[in-house]
């Protein structure tokens, strides 16, 4: 069937169960009803496990991007066990103060010098 025009479909839940999904966007907006909350992608089945698999989310208690195995495809939550580095650079300034994205780890490197700073 191939419809043309819009399509708006109301629920809990959307099934789509084919080999490869092909999307044209962008951007993908998750979580898109809500103001806060965790939001992420998870890879089903990659623990051996069906129905859960390892993910890569936004936990946003924790204001960063992380990694976790074991969510549950219905969770509603997770919590990190590794953060997605921050790495940031600049031509000529110093790191004044502490980045506020990602904390601990993030990195800064100036460029004109090579000199790396890591937040600790």
């Amino acid at each position: 069937m191939t419809l043309t025009g819009n399509l708006t479909v109301t629920g809990d839940t959307i099934s789509a169960n084919v080999a490869n999904l092909d999307v044209e966007d962008r951007f993908i907006l998750l979580n898109s009803g809500s103001n806060s909350g965790d939001t992420g992608i998870i890879f089903g089945g990659s623990n051996g496990v069906a129905n859960q698999g390892a993910g890569i989310f936004f936990d946003n208690p924790a204001g960063v991007f992380g990694f976790a195995g074991g969510i549950a495809s219905n969770a509603t939550a997770a919590t990190h066990v590794g953060k997605l580095g921050y790495i940031q650079q600049s031509a000529t300034t110093e790191p004044t103060l502490a980045p506020d994205f990602q904390g601990v780890g993030a990195m800064h490197i100036k460029e004109d010098t090579g000199c790396i700073y890591i937040y600790a």
